[in-house]
């Protein structure tokens, strides 16, 4: 199982345990301190049997191959969550405040990448890629930090579409933005998240 083989090939330290209660915690990584802020995201309805997340913004940079100058390659969002249950990878980013869709795209963009080569590491030498996963992209974010250029719609949960290819609308990933109006934690389930998702399979991005 592709879960098990990214457990054993993967650092102990990075990673983000479920608890028995079937919840994984994301905690929002550059809130620098700051009140009032979303601080994190309970994800309920997993199992630490079949799922795998880590913190993709753990090392920077992400490769020691990379210039600590180049800002648009170090750059990973704050957690990569594979699911065998629902055939999923959730890629997730927290924001409190302001933030711009090309930042956040930039971030899901090198998180996909890596996600991409831990794939083709499983296939080719575990024979065990999970390639047919569908790539679910989610920014959580407190409602008085919503851009104007992404169009929500007050009080309710909307999605917009960004291409983190450029010029090439092929590849257009929906990004599903869940929002809440009040500082602290915030809880949702992996059903929900799915329903109101429209992945697409990383062989196909």
């Amino acid at each position: 199982m592709a879960i098990q083989t990214l457990k054993k090939i993967m650092l102990k330290y990075p990673q983000i345990p479920v608890d028995i209660d079937g919840n994984l915690t994301v905690h929002e990584n550059d809130n620098k301190g700051r009140t009032k802020t979303l601080k994190k995201v309970i994800i309920k309805g997993l199992s630490d049997n079949d799922c795998f997340a880590f913190k993709m913004d753990y090392y920077q940079p992400t490769t020691k191959y990379f210039s600590m100058k180049q800002s648009l390659v170090n750059k990973g969002c704050d957690a990569v969550i594979f699911s065998e249950k629902s055939k999923a990878i959730l890629m997730c980013e927290l924001k409190s405040y302001k933030f711009s869709g090309k930042e956040v795209a930039n971030k899901l963009f090198c998180s996909l990448a890596f996600t991409k080569y831990l794939n083709y590491l499983s296939d080719k030498l575990f024979a065990d890629a999970f390639e047919s996963y569908g790539v679910v992209m989610i920014v959580f974010h407190l409602k008085k930090s919503r851009s104007p250029k992404l169009r929500l719609r007050p009080g309710q949960d909307t999605t917009f579409s960004l291409s983190i290819y450029e010029n090439d609308t092929k590849k257009c990933l929906q990004i599903l933005e869940i929002s809440k109006r009040t500082p602290g934690n915030f809880q949702i389930h992996l059903d929900r998240i799915m329903r109101e998702s429209k992945p697409k399979k990383l062989e196909n991005l």
